[in-house]
């Protein structure tokens, strides 16, 4: 098992410190099981779907922003021979 928290903290995208992204927290998760010869994990990234963006600036006068990815879940197999 592993758990990520991770924190960023709040940040402008312009020079006169107008255009801010507020700090946030993401949290991620893997659970899983390895033998000599396969292992499998589920996975869980933005488990509490927190809306974020991970590019805000100011372009003449236009915001410009990317949002981040939101909830992300899978499985993983890897095999061994």
């Amino acid at each position: 098992m592993r758990a990520d928290v991770n924190g960023v903290g709040a940040f402008y995208g312009d020079q006169a410190n107008t255009v801010k992204e507020d700090a946030y927290v993401l949290v991620n998760l893997k659970l899983g099981y390895e033998t000599e010869k396969f292992d499998i994990y589920v996975w869980g990234r933005n488990l509490f779907d927190k809306a974020y963006h991970t590019i805000k600036y100011d372009w003449d006068g236009m915001e410009l922003v990317q949002d981040a990815e939101p909830f992300c879940a899978g499985l993983s197999v890897a095999w061994r021979f």
